[in-house]
């Protein structure tokens, strides 16, 4: 019997963290929320002088094809450089493509707060990408009239993105949420007419930017449904609760849950797991 009940838990159990994880996916995809960043893959230009395989990249504007000569070693078969329509070359196939890749771009001002990772520009046909050593390089979208929607990492027609940015106009030397994609946020460092941000930034997975407080805060609005990890240490989380005072009348209670001792959050199974399987999680809980 004791054996019946502890296997009806963990069927129980399994399944809950089935629907939690397909319940993020849906809301992610449906509802423009940004995927966890192991979700997106990173794309990379390898050219140079070398075939690293059959179709690769010359450059950012030329495909290559090689084949192997009498050793084995691949050789240049041809060149080709890419039309106008799809102008940029796709390292991991060796074809021309719409997206432009991290690698290409031009140079750009712009201040890398995160590595490997896109945001967006004031201008909403723009877009920088800051890679593994924080140097930033511009893009624009192609054509200029397509809107970049970073959760997607891509630019989209305006009838599926509209054109936003950050509200800079009451916001001098002050963080301000994008009106589009409220996961990213800017310091502002002017205010008027000259009004633009000096910053970008990102909040964690399922934070945003609390404009009171000035400071990433779990997002309730957009994750009522499940738990969020606490980003500060890894043997709590916070629960957003739902509080219905009159029909249609809700409030949201934002509560600070810890995992029993030995356990941590884990955000990929929305549940407290032994601490030693949850990656850079230390043994002691802050204080």
């Amino acid at each position: 019997m004791v054996d019946f009940v502890s296997a009806k838990a963990k069927l129980v159990t399994a399944t809950m963290k089935y629907i939690a994880a397909f319940f993020l996916f849906t809301v992610t995809v449906c509802h423009g929320l940004r995927l966890p960043s192991k979700w997106a893959r990173a794309v990379t230009l390898g050219d140079g002088d070398e075939c690293p395989s059959i179709f690769s990249c010359k450059d950012c504007n030329t495909v290559r094809v090689c084949h192997p000569d009498n050793s084995g070693k691949l050789v240049v078969l041809k060149e080709s450089g890419c039309p106008a329509v799809r102008p940029w070359c796709d390292a991991d196939s060796g074809t021309c493509t719409e997206k432009e890749p991290p690698r290409c771009g031009k140079t750009d001002d712009f201040i890398c707060l995160k590595n490997n990772h896109y945001f967006p520009d004031e201008n909403c046909h723009r877009f920088h990408y800051c890679d593994n050593t924080y140097t930033a390089k511009l893009f624009e979208c192609n054509p200029n009239t397509k809107v970049f929607n970073p959760i997607k990492q891509q630019c989209d027609d305006p009838a599926e993105t509209t054109c936003n940015s950050f509200d800079c106009t009451n916001s001098a030397v002050k963080k301000a949420k994008h009106g589009l994609f409220v996961d990213y946020y800017a310091l502002c460092n002017k205010a008027g007419a000259n009004a633009g941000p000096l910053v970008v930034n990102v909040c964690p997975e399922m934070y945003v930017l609390n404009t009171t407080s000035q400071l990433c805060a779990p997002d309730c609005d957009r994750y009522s449904s499940i738990n969020i990890a606490d980003v500060e240490d890894c043997h709590f989380y916070y629960h957003c609760k739902a509080i219905y005072l009159n029909p249609g009348d809700k409030i949201t209670k934002l509560e600070k849950r810890q995992c029993p001792a030995g356990l941590a959050y884990d955000s990929t199974q929305f549940t407290c797991v032994d601490e030693g399987t949850v990656e850079a999680c230390s043994k002691t809980p802050k204080a």
